[in-house]
């Protein structure tokens, strides 16, 4: 089963960072924003409900859960803290904010999906706003910026390579295109490393930013 590890590298908060064990070679790196159990149990839900529609998916485990803000590929060890840092420099004069969870939608599209994924609603832009500004902090230290446009989503499948039989998944996506899943608190930045292994990734907790620090 996918697990989730929380062996904390350099948590960034006002002054120097905690020592910690150095984690030798490349290690594949993205920041995101923890999401709270309710949305965790309303996603899981939505997710069941597709699950009998079709088996072609394969679905995020539940404690995996997270919004991905930006994923750098593979990272040297030695740079984790300087990514640490980049993600503290990005949100520390904003304020903490919420967000709402809404909806199943999927790249390319709902009726051709890929990537099947939960809606964020961003109305007044600040979510969209933290993203890039952490795009640009981390574009200073060499981490090219995103070409696409940006679109707030919580990934919960995606579609198997080669498998097209989708059985009744569009239409149930359908009948969850406005299904509530709750207000997500965003106080944080949450940096994780990812192990892949035969039953799935295991990501570690390396760094929180707090928003507000400024």
């Amino acid at each position: 089963m996918q697990q989730l590890r929380r062996r904390v590298f350099a948590t960034i908060q006002v002054g120097r960072p905690k020592e910690s064990r150095r984690i030798m070679g490349k290690l594949r790196t993205f920041v995101a924003i923890e999401i709270p159990g309710e949305i965790r149990h309303r996603a899981t839900r939505m997710v069941r409900e597709m699950q009998e529609s079709t088996d072609s998916v394969r679905w995020v485990d539940t404690e995996n859960l997270h919004v991905t803000l930006k994923f750098l590929g593979d990272v040297e060890d030695r740079e984790i803290y300087s990514v640490c840092r980049a993600a503290a420099n990005s949100v520390e004069p904003l304020n903490p904010f919420s967000v709402s969870c809404c909806g199943i939608h999927a790249f390319p599209s709902a009726q051709r999906p890929k990537t099947i994924w939960l809606g964020i609603d961003d109305p007044h832009m600040e979510l969209t706003n933290l993203f890039n500004r952490l795009d640009i902090e981390l574009s200073e230290i060499g981490y090219p910026r995103e070409p696409r446009k940006y679109t707030p989503h919580l990934t919960l499948g995606r579609v198997q390579h080669g498998r097209r039989n989708l059985g009744d998944l569009v239409s149930v996506m359908e009948s969850l295109a406005d299904r509530d899943a709750g207000c997500l608190p965003v106080d944080s930045l949450t940096i994780y490393t990812s192990e892949l292994h035969r039953s799935g990734p295991v990501y570690t907790v390396v760094g929180r930013a707090p928003l507000g620090r400024g």
